[in-house]
């Protein structure tokens, strides 16, 4: 596998983790349950870390950043909807697509994809 290649698999991994996380704080209370806590802190540490290695790769920090965003922002949304934390309507659906289409058509349109992002 080429470095570019290895660091889209290491970006979607700090994505998946970040979606750990960020459900993991969502059930820390405020950070009251130590627990949950926890498990927040670390999978933030890992997903930060991970984050970090796939721009070692030669990912650009723009691009990366908004799909690990994306990745965490869609995912925890799922899982929340899944725990019945979150409610999910037509409207939210709606908007929540429209952050896969702005992460899609960033990396669609930025350098390296035909685009002219500079």
């Amino acid at each position: 596998m080429d470095g570019y290649m290895r660091g889209w698999t290491i970006l979607l991994m700090a994505g998946l983790t970040e979606v750990v996380w960020a459900s993991a704080m969502g059930l820390s209370d405020g950070f009251t349950h130590p627990g949950w806590t926890f498990v927040t802190a670390v999978f933030l540490t890992i997903s930060t870390f991970l984050l970090s290695k796939a721009l070692d790769c030669g990912l650009p920090v723009g691009g990366a950043y908004a799909v690990w965003v994306g990745i965490g922002a869609l995912g925890t949304v799922m899982v929340s909807a899944v725990m019945g934390t979150e409610h999910f309507t037509v409207g939210s659906m709606l908007f929540v697509s429209m952050v896969a289409v702005g992460v899609i058509g960033l990396q669609a349109t930025g350098k390296g994809h035909g685009g002219s992002v500079d």
